[in-house]
């Protein structure tokens, strides 16, 4: 992480401003744990990789949205896929977690939709009408495999006040992230009985002092 205010001017690992608008600043390794596929393209082995999650969630007021897409130029990947030199977009995107609905925003895994992308290529080539003239086949392309370049993510916002993004070390169970968010919600629950509580011990004191109201007429 190299800046991780997402108020303020974005700024890269040597403190140096590269972009006056608002954002934060980081790098990531290539992910080794994504999903497979019929065909798939892993990390180049000449640059960092490691095994991580990456969930998200929607904060702010209810009722604003975001998608996320993953995108890269792709050149050839070998084994007889290749893109051209075109830039593709991920089958795949962010939606659902990024929904600002009403209740506790919950955490919710997208690894795969952030650090690899889902895309469909012809078998054998496509036709002069730009049909394919085989079976598709879906292949998964890791964040930074070889043969690609130029990744991104395109964020698509409508109104979602806060998109926020956790990045896990390792793999971790869905079971272990619910149970901590259920001991999250546990915690706020017990905080805002502690502060009714407070209220009406504040209530009986005043009452016990002499104070009190008139009864309606």
């Amino acid at each position: 992480m190299c800046d991780g205010n997402g108020f303020d001017p974005a700024h890269d690992c040597d403190g140096n401003v590269i972009d006056a608008k608002i954002g934060a600043v980081f790098s990531l390794p290539c992910n080794t744990d994504v999903t497979q596929e019929d065909i798939n393209f892993g990390c180049d082995p000449t640059l960092p990789a490691a095994s991580y999650t990456v969930w998200a969630r929607a904060l702010g007021n209810p009722g604003g949205s975001a998608e996320v897409t993953t995108c890269a130029t792709v050149n050839d990947l070998g084994g007889g896929v290749s893109g051209s030199g075109d830039l593709f977009c991920s089958l795949e995107n962010v939606t659902d977690p990024l929904m600002r609905k009403n209740g506790q925003p919950l955490f919710q895994n997208v690894t795969d939709e952030l650090t690899s992308m889902l895309v469909l290529f012809c078998e054998t080539g496509f036709l002069a009408d730009g049909t394919c003239d085989v079976a598709v086949k879906r292949v998964r392309i890791s964040l930074f495999a070889s043969g690609t370049e130029d990744w991104f993510w395109n964020y698509d916002n409508n109104g979602l006040r806060l998109a926020q993004l956790r990045f896990r070390s390792g793999v971790i169970g869905y079971l272990e992230v619910l149970d901590a968010q259920r001991q999250l919600l546990s915690a706020q629950l017990d905080l805002n009985a502690t502060e009714v509580n407070s209220r009406l011990s504040a209530v009986q004191l005043y009452k016990a002092l002499g104070g009190g109201w008139q009864p309606a007429k």
